[in-house]
C-alpha cells in the first residue's frame, strides 16, 4: 500500500488564483512574469523569457511580488519546475523561506482584497 501523502495533504495553506507580477532572482539569473496562484507558504509561477528549467529545481533564490504598489520579498526554494515542452509557459512551484510576520500579513491583506 502507498503511504505517501496526497498533494492536498502536502499543501498546508489555502491557495488563491491571483496574477501578481514577480521578479525571481537565482544567482545571477533573473526571471519575471505573473503568478498563477498564491498562498501564505508559496506561489506557482508562469515564466516565458527566460524559461525556468529542471536545472533550477531545488535551488534557492529571492522573490519579489508587486502587491499593487507594496513589495513582498522572500527568500525561496524552487520545489518544482514543469516540462516546458508540455505548455507554452513553464510552471514552477516556489516555497517561501523565512518570511517575516509583517511580510506574511502584507501578503494576506493583498490576497483578501483580491477576493
Amino acid at each position: 500500500m502507498n503511504n505517501r501523502p496526497t498533494l492536498p495533504e502536502l499543501r498546508r495553506n489555502a491557495r488563491v488564483s491571483l496574477g501578481i507580477d514577480y521578479r525571481l532572482t537565482i544567482g545571477d539569473e533573473v526571471f519575471v512574469g505573473v503568478t498563477g496562484n498564491v498562498s501564505l507558504g508559496g506561489v506557482s509561477l508562469a515564466t516565458s523569457e527566460p524559461r525556468l528549467d529542471s536545472s533550477h529545481a531545488g535551488r534557492m533564490g529571492s522573490l519579489l511580488l508587486d502587491l499593487d504598489g507594496e513589495t513582498f520579498e522572500s527568500e525561496c526554494r524552487i520545489v518544482y519546475v514543469g516540462n516546458p515542452k508540455a505548455t507554452r509557459m513553464a510552471l514552477a512551484g516556489i516555497n517561501f523561506i523565512g518570511v517575516s510576520d509583517e511580510a506574511r500579513e502584507k501578503l494576506l491583506r493583498h490576497m483578501v482584497r483580491q477576493l
